[in-house]
């Protein structure tokens, strides 16, 4: 459930801690605004190692008192290698540890110097679901290609030279998600891919939790009480709710719907081939096709007839992505 976590560690270091450190990268900036205070950036990161935390230093080099330290991992990955396994609370409680140490390891400082990675502040924090759904693979893509969030911008990306939907952003200014092919994803990172091949058949879903959401559990965004499993479940759960999946209808029980309704042969008939249109073509086509009042009149209508709040037509018929399924086949 826990992917993504940046922490920002309160940790000072003296001119001679920084020299003999080993930095990865070195930069300086200098503000526009005063050309008299440089900012110092060194990272730690080694790229050839699946999982290995990104480690940033900054400080003003004339102001060395101001300081920060920025720490941002993948928690399976750094755990396990890669991000096919499930954190779950012991989990957490061996990575916060193993992490401090890290840290302190990579600045050559004892462990007292790093504080309880629990009392720190998270300033990113991603949550995530693995869905086996075997081949079914691409009706789920395929679906929620089509899906709306309201005030979300919107973008699908195929695999190359084909009409099979690889990933699904939906985009805001404070958040992003998005839900993909794991089996494309493993197959395209030459590292992750030496692992063994357990994702056949996966799509996975991951949300970034905007900075409200995080004050939310915790208005100084404190791990301790921003990392509680119960309440991650709770919103991870919603986001899931709110693709639409447990909505969808396959376009054979709609049209098997319209035909037992209780409805003329004419309302029938008109209900038919807005179902087929929006199914073949898409919401968007089907808007073109009719005036606005009657796409609405239509869809509500349909929508009613359904049972559901919002309209999507699947060529199969879909179980809902939720948190406590094993698989959805």
């Amino acid at each position: 459930m826990i992917d993504t976590i940046k922490f920002d560690i309160p940790v000072h270091l003296s001119e001679d801690e920084i020299s003999n450190i080993k930095w990865t990268k070195t930069n300086t900036t200098v503000s526009k605004k005063n050309g008299t205070r440089p900012t110092a950036f060194h990272f730690i990161h080694d790229e050839q190692r699946i999982g290995d935390p990104h480690i940033l230093y900054v400080y003003k080099q004339d102001e060395p008192s101001k300081s920060w330290l920025k720490v941002e991992v993948s928690v399976p990955k750094f755990m396990y290698g890669n991000n096919l396994k499930e954190i779950d609370h012991r989990d957490l409680q061996s990575f916060m540890s193993l992490l401090r140490k890290h840290i302190a390891d990579k600045l050559n400082l004892t462990l007292p110097r790093i504080p309880s990675l629990w009392t720190t502040e998270v300033e990113k924090l991603h949550l995530c679901k693995n869905f086996y759904v075997g081949n079914l693979k691409q009706q789920y893509l395929q679906a929620l290609s089509k899906a709306k969030k309201a005030r979300h911008k919107k973008q699908i990306y195929y695999q190359s030279g084909t009409e099979n939907v690889e990933s699904v952003y939906w985009k805001t200014n404070s958040r992003t998600e998005k839900v993909y092919d794991k089996d494309a994803e493993m197959a395209s990172n030459k590292k992750e891919n030496s692992q063994p091949q357990k994702t056949k058949g996966t799509i996975r879903y991951e949300v970034e939790l905007s900075n409200y959401e995080l004050r939310k559990l915790s208005n100084k965004r404190i791990a301790d009480e921003v990392l509680n499993f119960s309440s991650l479940e709770k919103i991870l759960g919603g986001y899931l709710d709110n693709l639409g999946i447990s909505q969808s209808r396959s376009v054979d029980t709609v049209m098997k719907a319209i035909k037992v309704s209780t409805l003329n042969q004419k309302q029938k008939q008109h209900l038919i081939q807005f179902a087929k249109v929006f199914f073949v073509e898409g919401e968007l086509c089907c808007r073109t096709l009719y005036s606005r009042s009657k796409f609405y009149e239509l869809k509500k209508e349909l929508e009613t007839l359904l049972g559901v709040s919002s309209l999507l037509i699947t060529e199969r018929s879909l179980h809902p992505l939720e948190i406590k399924k094993e698989t959805v086949q």
